[in-house]
């Protein structure tokens, strides 16, 4: 690119000595269509998904904030609740969920569990991790929630066991939530996170 500056200014330096105003517009029509051509290459920007866009591709950490952890089932060995993980982004959901859980354990342990059921969908969506029964006594944990482009991804592990629990069966849960998004939630065990000696 600077060379065909130096050229093109070589050239006027030329014209200008002789003076040719055929000649003058020889060089000049050339350097305002090279500089036209110039003003139009537009960076690439973030919205372009240029190298510029690294920013917006970054992963970034979201922080949950605790809505219920606890266990289903610790008093009676056949309760169990389906093993699953949700995405509630409704207060219908959300209710429908509690009605759910309150039915299968005739609110006998959960109720105590929860340290906020008014959630405003308007600001959060909410995460519900319920983990399949188990004996010993273990908890299911969300540990991560990332926010990528196009995804969220919330990782979760047991992290905890109890040694001195009772041996009955118990299933686990942790539900919390983050702020509103549209964009796809992948649920993600980490194997490697997780607590004491196995399952």
């Amino acid at each position: 690119m600077k060379n065909k500056f130096e050229n093109l200014f070589s050239k006027m330096r030329s014209v200008l000595k002789k003076g040719t105003v055929e000649t003058l517009c020889m060089v000049l029509v050339p350097l305002m269509v090279l500089l036209a051509m110039i003003g139009c290459v537009k960076p690439e920007t973030e919205q372009d998904g240029g190298e510029n866009s690294s920013t917006l591709q970054q992963p970034s950490a979201i922080t949950p904030i605790l809505v219920a952890k606890g266990n289903i089932g610790g008093w009676n060995p056949f309760i169990e609740f389906p093993q699953q993980n949700l995405v509630i982004k409704t207060a219908t959901e959300w209710n429908n969920l509690l009605n759910n859980i309150w039915e299968e354990i005739k609110g006998a342990v959960i109720a105590y569990d929860f340290v906020d059921t008014n959630i405003d969908f308007s600001k959060y969506q909410v995460i519900s991790v319920i983990d399949k029964s188990r004996c010993p006594y273990w908890t299911v944990d969300v540990i991560e929630v990332t926010e990528y482009a196009d995804k969220m991804v919330v990782a979760y592990t047991n992290l905890d066991t109890m040694s001195n629990a009772v041996a009955v069966y118990h299933q686990p849960y942790h539900i919390v939530k983050i702020p509103k998004s549209n964009k796809n939630i992948v649920f993600y065990y980490d194997e490697e996170k997780k607590g004491g000696n196995g399952l």
